[in-house]
């Protein structure tokens, strides 16, 4: 009995034996991750609407915050503002009140300086006064009232000082014995009532209210005699 034979469809298609087992393993698995990827999508529907939703409420969100910074940030911006004028102004207050303070200390040395001088010609001024009274006056029972009367009697040489002026000359002792030691010509020395040193040196004459400035100057004239000369001791305009 004959084998039937089979004939090959016309639709069906040849086994390809030639490819490789790598392949076809390579080929499952893009296919399952096709099945995969559409099943997912399926699952999770993508939907515009709601992710513009969410990043305009992101965006007012941000914005709303924003404009609460700037406005605390302008706030601040005002009170620095503020602190920077008042600080101006202290600075300007505090450099006129140094100026002040240094105007007012300028006028009160000058002041000092101002009282000394009349200090000095109120004490010279009673002492003349006292020089040229010729006699006491006398007022009977210790009051100043009625008639005064002449009250005669000794008086000495020397005139009479107040009581803040240093008495006589002796203030000047040690200058006057360097002085005397000295062998310059045109030199002469004198005290002046109440208690000034005059020196006068080849015509030009020099006062002296201290014994210091006086044992210096002559001190001067010991070592160099032309020092008198340029001294810077302002001469007695008298």
């Amino acid at each position: 009995m004959p084998k039937p034979q089979f004939k090959a469809s016309k639709t069906t298609k040849p086994l390809d034996v030639t490819r490789s087992s790598a392949e076809l393993t390579e080929a499952s698995h893009d296919e399952a991750s096709t099945i995969v990827g559409a099943g997912a999508k399926a699952e999770i529907p993508v939907n515009s609407n709601e992710i513009v939703g969410a990043i305009d409420s992101l965006r007012m969100d941000f914005g709303s915050r924003l404009d609460g910074l700037m406005n605390a940030i302008k706030g601040v911006q005002g009170d620095l503002n503020t602190l920077t004028t008042r600080l101006t102004e202290a600075e300007d207050r505090i450099s006129t009140n140094e100026d002040e303070v240094v105007s007012l200390r300028t006028q009160n040395n000058d002041l000092k300086a101002a009282v000394n001088k009349l200090e000095v010609k109120v004490d010279d001024l009673e002492n003349r006064a006292r020089r040229s009274i010729s006699a006491w006056l006398d007022y009977p029972n210790g009051q100043k009232q009625g008639t005064p009367s002449r009250q005669d009697g000794y008086h000495g040489a020397g005139p009479s000082v107040c009581g803040t002026s240093p008495a006589g000359g002796r203030l000047f002792d040690a200058a006057k014995k360097i002085l005397s030691s000295l062998s310059i010509q045109d030199l002469r020395y004198g005290i002046i009532h109440p208690a000034t040193l005059l020196v006068t040196v080849k015509g030009r004459r020099h006062t002296f209210n201290t014994a210091s400035a006086a044992e210096a100057f002559v001190r001067g004239l010991e070592s160099e005699p032309q020092m008198a000369e340029s001294s810077d001791v302002t001469p007695d305009s008298d």
